[in-house]
């Protein structure tokens, strides 16, 4: 486990805002609204947001100080873990203290922070170049159902890009907010470009903008915001559904251009040791592609990637020289390695900032710059590009990651930052292939030789899997999981590709015997192919959000099915077709040479379901489920009659 070095920090405790600590109840608006909340009134949350408020004051320097309060009732056990609180902060550009921080008991009675409840945390101390990130960690005393938790937290902080400010408030939590307040104070000279996304039905997303002296205000206030629960797997980023403002000083894109061309300027220089080493990985090699593979595997395999969500640390990126001294870095970091190395390899290569897809995509039409968590490499190639991610290292040099397809990206060029996207890989280039050969047994046992072979993000999962295992341990996982699956079942082979090995598509065998499988009946046999894909895996009654699904996939499957010594075929499932514009299916058995030859195919094709269109999704998926639930193969003694109206055919 990563080592965690923690800071008592003092806290300073203005007078303004010390009544309630002293056990006195100052008059309050927010508290004037408690009468109005109970677990009656609210019967479907967990707790209620009195107040979610934000005081700016924006500098002439970009930088700005802050006031962020949060009172929050509790309603149920399940709510109390907001009494958990965690602030992070970049420590070489923020400073922050905590103002008041209680807890205002059931009863009315006032339970003050206690000071060695606050913590300052380093998460990443291990790492000295990410080592400004730090989370402000504290936990509220005496929480439980019914109480009120009430704390401020102040903000001093430079501007990230001089002489700019960008923020963006979510008004909408995941609980009910009563009164939200967003107040942004800036020099009279300063002007604001906001953009506002999914305001609540009948919310008017207009500031009241307000002048004195050589200041201007602008007010966001609203009141009764309904919660947005989200309750369901596959939901796009919040902030694609769920009321939100892009508020920013910048008024061109150019801006940021700028700035960031500045921090990057002469990080990808390479020094003697990268010229050594790309020299190293490349000798001998004589095609273009060739190169920039050797490099992106040594890039992606041999730096350690450090998790860190872009701008948190900084956006500043490591100087290359470093980062292949150091062997780790984030993701802007092995970017810059890349481009170095490349560059050493007499290739041109950029960076790219790029939104991935647990963030919301890039909005191009307001010039608001921390729209990304992400930083890869684009290597031109004619018009278009080759984007690298060296940040996964079992991805395979080609395939870029799943969270990384069809997004909105900003390219920085020599010359200019073009915007771009990244192309979205077609769903028959990410799944699985699956061939079986079934021995059924007169006894009803299954004697079953399965060969898979994944591809594209399916690849890359494999190898996540089973990376840094022996074949051992591998072939016991395996061997555990067949004997789960019936009593007597048993692992007779294994072989898997080497996780390590790039050069083919990540490839297993597996060769098992299942006992008493079939189903008797008299002189009857029958049985459903074991471990058989099941079509759609996201089928429920309805949806609040659109289905998110990053990309589409494929599984096509065949098997050759050779029936019990002394029996021949009696039935064989109905075929199946089903095509439209969210997804395929087939499922074919045909009998040849006294054998049967089943193949299925499903291919996802929609990407992105609106609760509009789900129920037509929804139905498709019930249908391809529901016949491979039933489909069964039926087999007869050999010398016995035909089951004539029987209804097996």
């Amino acid at each position: 486990m990563r080592r965690l070095i923690i800071f008592f920090v003092m806290v300073f405790f203005f007078t303004a805002c010390t009544l309630g600590l002293r056990g006195e109840r100052e008059p309050d608006e927010v508290l004037q609204l408690l009468p109005q909340i109970s677990a009656d009134k609210h019967p479907d949350v967990s707790a209620v947001v009195l107040l979610d408020q934000s005081l700016i004051e924006i500098l002439p320097s970009g930088g700005y100080q802050a006031r962020y309060r949060t009172v929050i009732k509790i309603l149920k056990e399940t709510g109390r873990h907001y009494g958990d609180v965690s602030f992070d902060f970049n420590s070489r550009l923020k400073e922050v203290k905590i103002l008041h921080a209680r807890t205002i008991a059931p009863d009315g009675r006032i339970i003050p922070l206690k000071e060695n409840a606050i913590k300052i945390i380093n998460p990443y101390s291990d790492y000295p170049e990410y080592s400004d990130y730090k989370e402000l960690v504290f936990s509220l005393p005496g929480v439980e159902v019914g109480s009120v938790i009430d704390y401020e937290i102040y903000v001093k902080a430079k501007s990230n890009i001089r002489g700019h400010f960008s923020t963006r408030p979510f008004f909408q939590w995941t609980k009910p907010v009563l009164l939200s307040r967003y107040k942004i104070t800036i020099p009279k000279e300063m002007s604001i470009t906001y953009l506002a996304l999914h305001p609540p039905k009948g919310v008017d997303p207009s500031p009241l903008i307000t002048y004195q002296g050589d200041k201007k205000t602008y007010l966001w206030e609203f009141r009764d915001i309904p919660g947005v629960p989200n309750d369901e797997d596959l939901t796009p980023p919040e902030g694609e559904f769920t009321f939100n403002i892009l508020i920013t000083t910048m008024e061109r894109w150019e801006d940021f251009f700028s700035w960031w061309r500045e921090l990057i300027k002469g990080k990808t220089e390479p020094d003697e040791a990268i010229k050594r080493k790309t020299k190293e990985l490349t000798e001998g090699l004589k095609g273009r592609k060739e190169k920039i593979e050797a490099i992106f595997d040594y890039v992606k395999r041999k730096i350690r990637y450090v998790s860190v969500n872009l701008g948190k640390p900084g956006y500043e990126p490591t100087p290359a020289r470093e980062v292949f001294e150091n062997k780790y870095g984030d993701c802007k970091d092995k970017s810059t390695l890349l481009i170095s190395m490349l560059a050493a390899a007499g290739i041109k290569a950029y960076y790219v900032l790029i939104p991935t897809h647990y963030t919301e995509n890039l909005i191009r039409e307001i010039p608001f710059p921390f729209q990304f968590d992400h930083c890869i490499v684009a290597v031109p190639e004619g018009k278009d590009y080759l984007f690298l991610d060296p940040t996964d290292s079992m991805c395979r040099f080609g395939h870029l990651p799943l969270m990384d397809q069809g997004r909105n990206v900003l390219i920085f060029k020599d010359e200019k930052a073009v915007f771009a996207k990244t192309p979205r890989a077609d769903p028959l280039s990410n799944g699985i292939f699956i061939w079986k050969t079934i021995k059924v047994g007169e006894d009803g046992s299954l004697e079953v030789t399965t060969e898979e072979t994944y591809f594209g993000e399916e690849d890359s999962t494999m190898r996540h899997t089973y990376k840094g295992k022996s074949p051992a341990q591998i072939k016991k996982e395996v061997k555990d999981t067949i004997e789960s699956w019936s009593f007597g079942a048993k692992l007779i082979d294994y072989s898997c590709t080497d996780p390590l090995n790039f050069r083919e598509w990540f490839h297993e065998k597996t060769v098992y015997y299942i006992p008493d499988y079939c189903q008797k009946a008299g002189d009857i046999l029958s049985f459903r192919i074991p471990d058989i894909y099941i079509g759609c895996s996201y089928v429920t009654k309805s949806r609040k959000y659109p289905l998110n699904i990053w990309g589409g996939y494929f599984v096509r499957q065949k098997a050759e099915i050779i029936p019990p010594p002394g029996y021949k075929i009696l039935a064989l499932p109905r075929p199946m077709r089903v095509k439209s514009p969210y997804l395929e299916y087939q499922s074919v058995y045909e009998e040849r040479e006294g054998k049967i030859f089943y193949t299925q195919e499903f291919i996802q094709r929609a990407v992105r379901i609106s609760p509009k269109e789900y129920p037509i999704y929804r139905d498709l998926c019930q249908k391809v489920n529901d016949h491979n639930r039933k489909e069964a193969i039926f087999f007869i003694r050999a010398g016995r009659r035909d089951l004539a109206g029987s209804g097996l055919n």
